[in-house]
């Protein structure tokens, strides 16, 4: 549980691409509100941001940040950042037959078999994958329903890049990256702070609370 004092967003309002700050104490139709905390300690607060059910539109973003200022209206500046969420993301176990580079990563990963449908945007891998015959897994972006990387044994081929590499088990869902809990920490001596939250296209990230604690959860992501 948190203190209701120190909430910035309540998760009464499903977060979308209309969502608006906060510039008053008391909270506006988009559930947010501004905290007066007066300034952090040296050890500053943690932010806490709870997105509770995956994200609607395939390709959206969610970009979160933490503001702070010394007045209601003007002066807003970020503290400190949430990571830039994405939708949807897909988990997929590969084999490397041709190494994988980091600068692969942003490419589209394309497969052999459903290669009119299988071209999401790679987000990170495992190291294994550097080297041929590692076995790791991919964090792939979906840009649209048919992104599933569902064939195993399919190729996979990280399109103007690099890597390839053959899929172990079809592609799942994930949270990583794209929503779940998430904690950043801050210290400001600024006596105002509130969320700022974006979405990119047109779709939701349910009902997002975001709220500040000294005693952060103890099962998070980064």
């Amino acid at each position: 549980m948190f203190d209701d004092a120190l909430i910035l967003k309540d998760g009464s309002v499903a977060l979308d691409e209309n969502d608006v700050a906060a510039i008053l104490l008391t909270i506006n139709s988009d559930g947010n509100y501004a905290v007066d905390i007066s300034k952090t300690s040296n050890a500053g607060l943690y932010a806490v941001m709870i997105c509770p059910s995956a994200p609607t539109t395939y390709a959206d973003t969610l970009t979160a940040t933490i503001q702070h200022s010394h007045h209601f209206t003007d002066g807003w500046e970020n503290v400190a950042a949430f990571p830039v969420l994405k939708a949807l993301v897909r988990y997929v176990e590969v084999t490397a037959t041709t190494a994988f580079l980091s600068s692969d990563i942003g490419l589209v990963l394309t497969a052999t078999t459903d290669s009119a449908s299988d071209g999401g945007i790679i987000l990170d891998f495992d190291k294994a994958l550097l080297t041929v015959g590692g076995k790791g897994t991919m964090l792939v972006q979906m840009s649209d329903a048919n992104d599933d990387y569902s064939t195993a044994g399919d190729i996979v081929t990280a399109t103007a890049g690099t890597g390839v590499g053959t899929i172990t088990a079809a592609g799942v869902l994930t949270k990583q990256r794209s929503y779940g809990m998430y904690v950043v920490r801050f210290a400001t001596e600024r006596q105002y702070v509130r969320s700022q939250t974006t979405v990119s296209a047109g779709g939701s990230w349910g009902l997002t609370e975001i709220y500040l604690t000294n005693s952060p959860p103890k099962v998070y992501q980064f």
